[in-house]
């Protein structure tokens, strides 16, 4: 398996109208610097290897976590009660909120490798 810095994933526009990512969204506000965990979902998995996961939103990457695993059970329901399916879950931890200037970078769906 190749190796990559990370991958850029990012909230779009429509996803942002959904409560589930509006309450993610504020979560990794509250998070900044904590060990909190989150789940983000992915229609199909990463071929190489990374630890970083940046996240941009609304053309600006934002935040930066680490990956720490897979989680394949499909569905899952989270602490407000939403649940939510997909086949790949990524499985992050330590949120920071990247320092602005943020990098710029268009919006796109999935996720992209960091060079």
């Amino acid at each position: 398996m190749n190796a990559s810095n990370g991958i850029y994933v990012t909230l779009g526009a429509a996803q942002l109208k959904e409560k589930p990512y509006r309450q993610q969204l504020k979560n990794f506000e509250i998070s900044d610097g904590e060990r909190a965990f989150f789940c983000w979902r992915l229609k199909n998995r990463p071929k190489r290897e990374f630890v970083d996961v940046f996240i941009v939103i609304a053309n600006k990457v934002r935040f930066r976590a680490k990956f720490i695993g897979y989680d394949d059970r499909g569905e899952i329901t989270f602490l407000d009660g939403e649940t939510m399916a997909s086949d790949n879950w990524l499985q992050l931890i330590d949120f920071v909120k990247l320092p602005k200037p943020y990098q710029e970078m268009k919006g796109f769906q999935g996720f992209r490798y960091k060079e």
